[in-house]
């Protein structure tokens, strides 16, 4: 009796140690996937910052501006001076 008690504690043994050594494999897997994708993640992240950095500048903005959306700078007396500060007129309907 104390054998077959001693053979089955063994066997849990054993099953427990496969099993945890599988899981502990398989979250090997996982960590490395995961940090695969974090490092894709940042690398997005930085060339989108740049792509930002890039879409901001004001040469890029002033050519939108007048080649696409076929704004101009705006006239001379269309400024007018309030407290030193020259602004656009306002239009009223």
């Amino acid at each position: 009796m104390k054998l077959l008690v001693l053979g089955i504690f063994v066997v849990c043994l054993s099953l427990f140690y496969i099993w945890s050594h599988t899981r502990i494999v398989q979250l090997g897997y996982e960590i490395n996937e995961l940090t695969s994708a974090q490092i894709d993640l940042l690398n997005d992240h930085k060339n989108y910052q740049i792509e930002l950095v890039l879409m901001k500048a004001p040469q890029r903005l002033q050519t939108v501006a007048t080649e696409k959306l076929g704004m101009a700078p705006p006239q001379a007396q269309n400024l007018i001076a309030i407290d030193g500060v020259v602004t656009a007129p306002v239009e009223t309907e």
